[in-house]
């Protein structure tokens, strides 16, 4: 696939001309997409998912001796001090001949889920993928998505998620796709819910069209109000208290 960082060293960002693409926050957890050098983020680790980790710029200058990885098995590493901020990596070797969808979206939430061994609280993502054709880069993004959206929901503590890339195409593929999964996975979360009873339809679509902070915390504070309403309706309690609380919800 070639070096993680080629298009980085080409180009003139610095962690100051960092440009943020999309900032979210979803409960506790915040997801962030940078246009910018990945070797300048903050976060506590780096996941270098690719067909070969160890041919990194990172590892080379941190002079990490290479181990034998598995396809679709990660495996977590800490990095020595001094080179970059962040002090552990995973490494995550793709071959895109042979991983299909689900398995590279397993293999990201296995990722993820290394994250609970050492109680990291932060992670860094950049996509390595513009070697490949445009239908492999648009696969592994959507596969990424899907799967950070599903950690973001089996979360168990408050994390930053971070996307970057120097190139603003890639950026902006990633803000539409997760805009696009988030909106559908929040769509699929309140189909149980009859829409004659909930005012719910304009607050989605609003959510969809315009993916901001407030909205986000608005598709939460809904899911919240809702959570028991299939004991409610077991129970035979009345829907018309929940009736304002949706009202005053989508006026916010």
């Amino acid at each position: 696939m070639g070096n993680l960082c080629a298009s980085v060293r080409n180009s003139e960002l610095t962690v100051e001309d960092a440009s943020e693409i999309l900032s979210i926050k979803i409960d506790d957890n915040e997801v962030v997409i940078l246009q910018g050098d990945i070797r300048e983020t903050q976060n506590k680790s780096i996941l270098n998912a690719c067909f070969d980790p160890y041919n990194n710029i990172i590892l080379k200058q941190c002079r990490v001796k290479p181990e034998q990885l598995k396809q679709g098995v990660p495996s977590l590493i800490q990095l020595p001090r001094g080179i970059v901020k962040s002090e552990f990596m995973i490494n995550l070797k793709i071959n895109f001949d042979e991983l299909s969808k689900q398995d590279l979206i397993d293999a990201f939430e296995e990722s993820f889920e290394q994250l609970y061994f050492k109680e990291i609280d932060s992670i860094s993502y950049y996509d390595q993928c513009e070697q490949y054709s445009k239908e492999i880069q648009i696969i592994n993004c959507e596969c990424f998505i899907e799967a950070l959206i599903n950690e973001l929901h089996n979360n168990r503590r408050s994390r930053k998620y971070y996307i970057y890339h120097p190139n603003i195409n890639i950026c902006l593929m990633y803000k539409n796709e997760f805009k696009s999964q988030y909106s559908s996975y929040c769509r699929a979360k309140y189909s149980m819910i009859e829409q004659q009873n909930f005012i719910y339809g304009d607050v989605l679509q609003t959510i969809h069209e315009e993916f901001t902070e407030k909205n986000s915390q608005l598709a939460l504070s809904i899911t919240k109000l809702f959570k028991d309403y299939p004991q409610s309706f077991e129970k035979k309690e009345s829907h018309e208290k929940f009736v304002p609380q949706m009202t005053a919800l989508s006026q916010n």
